[in-house]
Protein backbone atom coordinates (compact mmCIF):
# COMPACT_ATOMS: atom_id res chain seq x y z
CA UNK A 1 0.00 0.00 0.00
CA UNK A 2 1.09 3.53 -0.74
CA UNK A 3 0.20 6.37 1.62
CA UNK A 4 1.05 9.62 -0.16
CA UNK A 5 -0.35 11.74 2.66
CA UNK A 6 1.94 10.00 5.14
CA UNK A 7 4.91 10.79 2.89
CA UNK A 8 3.78 14.41 2.76
CA UNK A 9 3.52 14.55 6.56
CA UNK A 10 6.94 12.95 6.98
CA UNK A 11 8.52 15.46 4.60
CA UNK A 12 6.89 18.37 6.42
CA UNK A 13 8.04 17.12 9.82
CA UNK A 14 11.56 16.48 8.52
CA UNK A 15 11.64 20.02 7.13
CA UNK A 16 10.64 21.43 10.52
CA UNK A 17 13.29 19.45 12.35
CA UNK A 18 16.14 19.78 9.84
CA UNK A 19 15.63 23.32 8.56
CA UNK A 20 14.31 24.71 11.85
CA UNK A 21 11.25 26.35 10.27
CA UNK A 22 7.77 26.52 11.72
CA UNK A 23 5.19 23.82 10.99
CA UNK A 24 2.85 26.17 9.11
CA UNK A 25 5.59 27.15 6.67
CA UNK A 26 6.57 23.51 6.16
CA UNK A 27 2.95 22.55 5.51
CA UNK A 28 2.54 25.34 2.95
CA UNK A 29 5.72 24.22 1.20
CA UNK A 30 4.48 20.63 0.99
CA UNK A 31 1.03 21.64 -0.28
CA UNK A 32 2.62 23.78 -2.99
CA UNK A 33 5.03 20.97 -3.93
CA UNK A 34 2.25 18.37 -4.27
CA UNK A 35 -0.61 19.95 -6.25
CA UNK A 36 -1.89 16.65 -7.69
CA UNK A 37 -2.31 15.16 -4.22
CA UNK A 38 -4.07 18.31 -3.01
CA UNK A 39 -6.41 18.16 -6.02
CA UNK A 40 -7.29 14.57 -5.11
CA UNK A 41 -7.93 15.48 -1.47
CA UNK A 42 -10.17 18.42 -2.30
CA UNK A 43 -12.16 16.96 -5.18
CA UNK A 44 -15.83 17.84 -4.57
CA UNK A 45 -15.00 19.67 -1.33
CA UNK A 46 -16.58 23.03 -0.59
CA UNK A 47 -15.73 25.63 2.00
CA UNK A 48 -18.13 26.42 4.80
CA UNK A 49 -19.51 29.29 2.71
CA UNK A 50 -20.05 27.01 -0.30
CA UNK A 51 -17.05 27.98 -2.41
CA UNK A 52 -14.93 25.41 -4.23
CA UNK A 53 -12.41 24.14 -1.68
CA UNK A 54 -9.55 23.68 -4.13
CA UNK A 55 -9.95 27.17 -5.57
CA UNK A 56 -10.03 28.62 -2.04
CA UNK A 57 -6.83 26.80 -1.06
CA UNK A 58 -5.07 27.84 -4.26
CA UNK A 59 -5.97 31.44 -3.52
CA UNK A 60 -4.50 31.20 -0.03
CA UNK A 61 -1.35 29.42 -1.22
CA UNK A 62 -0.80 32.03 -3.95
CA UNK A 63 -0.63 34.72 -1.28
CA UNK A 64 2.03 32.84 0.72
Amino acid sequence: MIFPSRDLENKAISTVLEQKIDAKTAAIQQLKANPKLVETWLASVNTYSGEDGLAALKKVLASK
